[in-house]
């Protein structure tokens, strides 16, 4: 039993993950089979594994950008299907207009929320101020769960303890499943999936 499981008649917490008999390939290579597991979670459930072991295909079958060749996932708040941000591991994949303030509208959100990033374009930022920016974007969506593949590569020790800060502090909030190989949340997340 993990720790988010439902203990004496205590109510689950709000997000449920669960897949059944996943299989997915690519080229025709088996990248993921007969994967199942199942658990529930209030804040960090975590995707461990090697580098090749399939943790970014099984985010972006979560995320619903890719499909499974057979097999479920669900991903629930509160019973009901849970709406998803996904934050790629390359954070040049996660800016399409070029501008920052386009970027933010594009999110939904204000744009005095990011203002010091505002008149900036994605070129004049470094990888690691990019993935910094991804994620903040992403934790100030109005979306239920943030999908993060490798939230801490490209960063300094810095940047690191601030992304992780604010992972920590929104999870209050909302839900997060990250992909990653470091074991800086390894001790706060209710559900670790081993891959």
């Amino acid at each position: 039993m993990n720790k988010s499981e439902m203990k004496g008649g205590v109510e689950s917490p709000p997000f449920f993950l669960e897949t059944k008999n996943l299989n997915f390939s690519r080229n025709n290579e088996i990248i993921l089979e007969d994967i199942s597991f199942s658990g529930y979670f209030s804040g960090i459930c975590l995707i461990k594994g090697m580098v090749g072991t399939g943790k970014t295909t099984l985010l972006k079958l979560i995320a619903d950008i890719f499909k499974p060749d057979s097999g479920t996932v669900s991903l629930k708040y509160r019973d009901i299907e849970s709406t998803k941000y996904f934050v790629h591991a390359n954070p040049e994949f996660n800016f399409v207009m070029g501008n920052i303030r386009d970027e933010i509208k594009i999110a939904g959100l204000r744009p005095d929320i990011f203002e010091s990033y505002n008149n900036m374009d994605i070129d004049e930022l470094s990888g690691g101020q990019l993935k910094k920016l991804s994620v903040l974007i992403a934790v100030e969506s109005s979306k239920d769960v943030v999908i993060i593949d490798e939230p801490f590569e490209m960063l300094d020790d810095n940047e690191m303890m601030n992304v992780y800060e604010t992972i920590v502090e929104k999870s209050g909030e909302k839900g997060f499943i990250i992909a990653t190989h470091e074991n800086i949340l390894d001790d706060i997340s209710e559900v670790i999936i081993n891959l």
